[in-house]
């Protein structure tokens, strides 16, 4: 039998999305052990649809908890960094929701500290593979094609060009 990872799902707005959607699921992978909300009434009314007893206002008393195996961080861009590294420096997966950092240096940061860590980072990119990604490469490969196809033409008016170039320059010996 595979391990069931312990979740805590930190933020219960889009947290309540990755519920329903990836631990829900797969309850043979996950078990969603703890709800962390800075705000008690969201944190209460998504434990409680969800049965979900251990509740928290602290990302510190998260991280604490021996049996939590992931840390899923769903709150403000602003607050990602600072909640990435500490939960990789705690040995803790981390789940998180884009935009991961604000910055390339913050990013290299995340970097070093993932490969020294217990854990494992896994961003969410999750349109990667969505219907506007399809739409916007149709896009790009369309337009790709008729720069392509006009700069064929081009190519081919400036051979033209150049028979007659070639011509003059034969009469002019």
């Amino acid at each position: 039998m595979s391990k069931i990872y312990n979740v805590a799902v930190i933020g219960g707005g889009i947290g309540r999305s990755h519920i329903v959607e990836g631990y829900v699921t797969n309850p043979d992978k996950y078990k969603v052990l703890v709800i962390c909300d800075l705000n008690p009434e969201r944190m209460n009314a998504l434990a409680d649809e969800f049965g979900v007893e251990r509740r928290t206002t602290s990302y510190d008393e998260v991280l604490a908890m021996p049996d939590v195996d992931i840390v899923d961080i769903c709150t403000p861009p602003m607050v990602h960094y600072p909640q990435v590294m500490a939960g990789l420096k705690a040995g803790k997966h981390v789940v998180c929701e884009k935009p991961l950092v604000g910055s390339l240096s913050q990013v290299d940061e995340v970097i070093a500290e993932e490969k020294q860590a217990k854990g494992t980072l896994m961003p969410i990119f999750q349109y990667r593979y969505g219907n506007g990604i399809e739409q916007a490469k149709a896009i790009i490969d369309a337009v790709a094609v008729a720069i392509l196809e006009d700069g064929h033409q081009r190519a081919l008016r400036l051979l033209l060009l150049g028979d007659h170039l070639v011509d003059l320059r034969q009469r002019a010996d």
